[in-house]
């Protein structure tokens, strides 16, 4: 479809509204009809993809590259940042800036003013701990704290903290001498303050992250205690090219649990390039639905990679050790 420029619209228009230029018609002229239309303009459904060709230009050095950068963000997506800065956004608070209650150690506040020493508090917010709660059908303690609210605290400095949804983290020994932790991260969140600069907090992306991990030191082989983690989490804009990760239940264990690779994680993740284009590998392993893993291929951190049509474009592999790695992973320190 032609787009015309304006200055031709304006002529247009202009001979429309003299009588004298519009030609005669004969409505009972069956030869006359109106003018056939333009039509729709082509669309590209898959616009990164190059002409004449039937499948992405999948690159496997830029897709594990990606998985790469995409893998280490979600595992550093502690709660721990928020809590730093929420408490230093707290700091500079006063007897009613901003007003507040408690109730059992747990604080609400919602305001918007200004305190004497110039920290501005606008929105609200909810900081929760618990300590010895069941808060599971299981009957384990849970220790506890989350904070939730939507929320902008800015101090006299200019350093400003955004708050647009929650976190939590918690800790459990079962019975079964398993120590468990969970953390959530979700909403938007930001913070410029220098020592926040390198978090993910300080990066501002906007995560939806679920991960459940669990060690029993009661069970170890000689290589540490056994180990597991599940993962849930998606992340856009993960840096300034756009890369963007969707990691569908992610599982991995020790090889002392049953886990049949240790190379390797039951997974399916999707990962945005900068061109735009969305590829998703799966990896070698399933769930036998019995309470035990299957190896379906080979035990090499290699998965299988589709396009966004489902059509097969190569394959991916991932260094997966990290995953399993406490120590690279902040909210298991």
């Amino acid at each position: 479809m032609s787009i015309r420029p304006a200055w031709a619209l304006v002529g247009l228009l202009a001979c429309a509204d003299d009588p004298k230029s519009a030609p005669e018609v004969d409505a009972a002229d069956p030869t006359v009809s109106p003018s056939d239309p333009d039509g729709p303009s082509s669309w590209d459904p898959d616009p990164y993809l190059p002409d004449g060709t039937d499948t992405a230009a999948y690159s496997q050095s830029e897709m594990e590259a990606a998985l790469a950068i995409g893998l280490e963000t979600v595992l550093t997506l502690s709660p721990e940042p928020l809590f730093d800065a929420y408490d230093g956004a707290m700091r500079d608070q006063e007897a009613y800036c901003p007003a507040y209650y408690e109730v059992d150690g747990n604080t609400f506040w919602y305001s918007s003013c200004t305190t004497t020493s110039g920290t501005w508090y606008s929105g609200y917010g909810f900081d929760y701990i618990y300590e010895d709660v069941a808060l599971d059908e299981s009957g384990n303690l849970w220790d506890m704290r989350a904070v939730s609210g939507a929320a902008t605290v800015r101090d006299a400095s200019g350093a400003t903290f955004h708050l647009g949804g929650g976190v939590q983290s918690g800790s459990s020994i079962g019975d079964d001498g398993w120590h468990v932790q969970l953390n959530t991260v979700q909403g938007s969140f930001r913070s410029d303050a220098p020592d926040l600069g390198e978090t993910w907090l300080g990066r501002g992306v906007s995560p939806y992250h679920y991960a459940y991990v669990g060690s029993n030191p009661d069970l170890d082989s000689g290589d540490g205690p056994a180990r597991y983690i599940f993962v849930q989490s998606a992340v856009g804009n993960i840096n300034a090219e756009g890369l963007s990760i969707d990691i569908a239940d992610l599982l991995m264990a020790t090889e002392d649990v049953g886990w049949p690779c240790a190379l390797e994680p039951m997974a399916t993740i999707s990962v945005r390039l900068p061109t735009g284009a969305w590829y998703t590998v799966s990896f070698d392993i399933e769930d036998t639905s019995r309470g035990g893993w299957r190896l379906t291929g080979d035990c090499d951190g290699c998965g299988e990679v589709t396009d966004n049509r489902g059509d097969v474009v190569g394959e991916a592999c991932i260094d997966a050790t990290p995953i399993l790695d406490w120590e690279t992973a902040p909210w298991l320190d």
